[in-house]
């Protein structure tokens, strides 16, 4: 849990979210609700927190913005990578200058790994180095990387509209994943320990499908509306972010039991919401979520 200062602080689509300052803060389903100390230049893209409680967020800079996962527009301050300490009470900025950052995730080496949108690249941003690292993706003027993972031994995917690339650890160039069902509407999700979760909407069903290689595995879920997005505890819990339903504003957090295929709990926000472009959870269940230049925790009680 963090200690409140006072300070203001890859579903593809961005959302807004309105009436939850920190003169409004209160609680929700059991959860403390309140506004942390990080303040981006335009919009939040992505969000990440490590085992020690740290927190990241790629901000996508001033005067750009993402439609419909494209870039458009010109920026005067450039995407940059923040990070606010545990129990800081003032963010730190790790990496300036990078353009526009369609999305960000945290390997679980602690790397960054970020998606660049204007050039396009793929970064990997090492803790301490001043300039970020290109991986070889061989990316074309029109690919985007919607969602970035990266598994157990270090190899780092990114989605697109049009499959699944992989540039494997050491590798120096990307392979294709076998994936054709990623023309569905779907989210990725990554498990602290590098597993890989995506899940698919196929008209009305809803199924879950960890990578494992090129192999794939799907499992029916139940109790969602409209995910926009996912992550995962270190305990194996998974947290969705659902829209469409009437109560708060719309939004709320299906938190899944390890492997179940419904929720047991339903985490609902307090104010007038209208939804959430990312979501993280730490390991001791306090919840992240990202509303277009600010960030707010649920913290766990």
């Amino acid at each position: 849990m963090r200690v409140k200062t006072g300070a203001v602080l890859v579903a593809g689509v961005l959302f807004t979210m309105t009436g939850c300052s920190d003169d409004d803060k209160g609680s929700a389903g059991g959860y403390k609700q309140t506004e942390l100390p990080l303040t981006a230049y335009s919009t939040v893209s992505g969000i990440a927190v490590d085992g020690d409680g740290d927190l990241y967020v790629a901000d996508i800079g001033s005067g750009a913005y993402l439609r419909r996962g494209t870039y458009s527009g010109s920026y005067d301050k450039k995407g940059r990578i923040l990070a606010l300490k545990e129990g800081a009470d003032t963010q730190t900025e790790l990496f300036a200058d990078l353009g526009t950052i369609s999305a960000m995730t945290l390997a679980p080496n602690g790397d960054i790994i970020a998606g660049e949108l204007s050039k396009p690249a793929v970064l990997r941003l090492k803790d301490g180095a001043s300039t970020p690292e290109v991986l070889p993706f061989d990316l074309s003027t029109f690919d985007n990387a919607d969602h970035l993972a990266v598994n157990a031994n270090g190899d780092v995917f990114a989605f697109y509209d049009d499959g699944i690339k992989v540039v494997r650890a050491g590798a120096s160039k990307p392979e294709s994943v076998d994936n054709p069902s990623v023309f569905d509407d779907y989210l990725v999700g990554q498990a602290p320990n590098g597993d890989i979760y995506v899940l698919y909407r196929s008209f009305d069903e809803l199924t879950i499908t960890k990578l494992e290689g090129d192999k794939t595995s799907r499992t029916k879920l139940s109790g969602l509306s409209d995910p926009v997005a996912m992550t995962f505890r270190d305990n194996g819990e998974m947290y969705v972010v659902d829209l469409g339903h009437s109560d708060r504003g719309g939004l709320r957090v299906a938190k899944f039991d390890k492997d179940a295929t419904s929720p047991s709990e339903l985490i609902p926000f307090t104010g007038t919401l209208n939804g959430v472009h990312d979501i993280a959870v730490s390991s001791s269940g306090d919840i992240y979520v990202t509303d277009d230049n600010r960030v707010f925790e649920l913290s766990a009680r």
